[in-house]
């Protein structure tokens, strides 16, 4: 149990609700901040919590099902022709 209580509000609930931040005290600004502060960080993240992956666009969240944002940036990326992950290794490996 973390030390900062269960006042946590989900990604996909307060991604468009911004207000969120600053009219709810024990959800707020105050708390996002102790959350920042108070969690140790990791020295790499490979994985995307599922929070991002299934349900940060969804209409009725945290129930319904959302986008990819993962998904959704990479298709970006091709769509600007940005490059794989294949091209960035063979140019390391090479220079």
């Amino acid at each position: 149990m973390s030390s900062l209580g269960d006042n946590y509000v989900f990604c996909e609930q307060q991604f468009f609700n911004p207000h969120l931040l600053y009219e709810e005290p024990e959800t707020g600004i105050d708390m996002l901040l102790l959350g920042l502060i108070g969690d140790s960080a990791h020295a790499s993240d490979q994985f995307l919590t599922k929070q991002v992956t299934c349900h940060l666009f969804a209409e009725n969240p945290p129930d319904g099902l959302g986008e990819d944002l993962a998904a959704l940036n990479i298709q970006r990326g091709r769509d600007h022709g940005i490059p794989g992950i294949l091209h960035r290794i063979t140019f390391i490996t090479v220079a």
